[in-house]
């Protein structure tokens, strides 16, 4: 018997099933990062909006990426996993070298993530959804050692599309 030759009729057949029974929609559209508010700045600590579209829907948007670095690397930065969930949004923090996820804190809770440049309010961090656009707020403080300009570089997902990591501002 050839154990390398599988079959996935079951899985077609219930994708199908679910499809033509409205479980699933077909995507078409990619999201976007359309931007960061402030997209530049000083001070330890302030919120940043980061927008999102899809012209599927904002609430079609499932994950969003942020990364507070000078070279959009994940270790010595402040980069941030946004998994979109029903109650709000779980947030997950990088580790200094940029190999282990802390987390995840739910936004709106009285948790808080940190690393050695920054740290994440979840009980002032928020998503929200509006027509084609979703938004991520961060509530972020940065450490004194990680003063200094910084990029920001942000991507999205949806399901279908990764829109991969796009400069936003600085």
């Amino acid at each position: 018997m050839d154990t390398r030759r599988r079959t996935y009729t079951p899985f077609i057949a219930l994708f199908a099933l679910c499809f033509a029974a409205g479980a699933l929609e077909a995507q078409v559209n990619p999201p976007a990062v359309t931007g960061v508010d402030p997209a530049s700045g000083s001070g330890a600590s302030r919120s940043f909006v980061f927008s999102y579209s899809d012209a599927d829907g904002g609430g079609t948007i499932q994950v969003a990426s942020v990364n507070f670095s000078n070279g959009n690397s994940g270790s010595n930065s402040c980069w941030i996993w946004a998994s979109f969930v029903p109650e709000g949004v779980n947030l997950y923090l990088a580790n200094d070298a940029g190999t282990v996820w802390l987390g995840p804190v739910l936004s709106g809770t009285q948790n808080a993530l940190q690393n050695g440049q920054c740290i994440i309010n979840a009980a002032d961090s928020f998503p929200s959804t509006s027509g084609t656009v979703r938004d991520l707020t961060l509530a972020m403080s940065f450490k004194p050692a990680y003063a200094g300009s910084q990029a920001i570089f942000s991507s999205v997902y949806d399901g279908t599309f990764w829109i991969p990591s796009i400069w936003v501002g600085s």
